[in-house]
């Protein structure tokens, strides 16, 4: 068993339904913007890197993992790989949680 995470039996879980697109891209950027004081909405489009520049940090990122999971049931790390390959853009977030 993993002491860092504990799993469910997946027969007791709820059923999720995916996620709209343009409200995940919206809500993302939100909960950014809001931990960046120099960032405006608009600073962001779906092809910003987040990573990579620096705008996400590893706390703001960790942050953003256990928001996701609460807001939208998906465990980021069970649907993309959390580096600045694969999931440095908005819209690659928005595409793994969207589903």
């Amino acid at each position: 068993m993993s002491l860092w995470r504990k799993t469910q039996d997946p027969a007791k879980l709820p059923e999720k339904t995916a996620a709209d697109p343009a409200e995940v891209l919206d809500t993302l950027t939100r909960f950014i913007v809001e931990r960046s004081p120099a960032l405006q909405p608009g600073d962001l489009d779906p092809q910003t890197p987040l990573l990579s520049s620096g705008i996400l940090d590893s706390l703001t990122l960790i942050d953003m993992v256990a928001y996701v999971d609460q807001v939208y049931g998906v465990k980021l790390a069970d649907v993309i790989e959390l580096n600045a390959d694969s999931s440095d853009t908005l819209q690659q977030l928005v595409d793994a949680i969207s589903g």
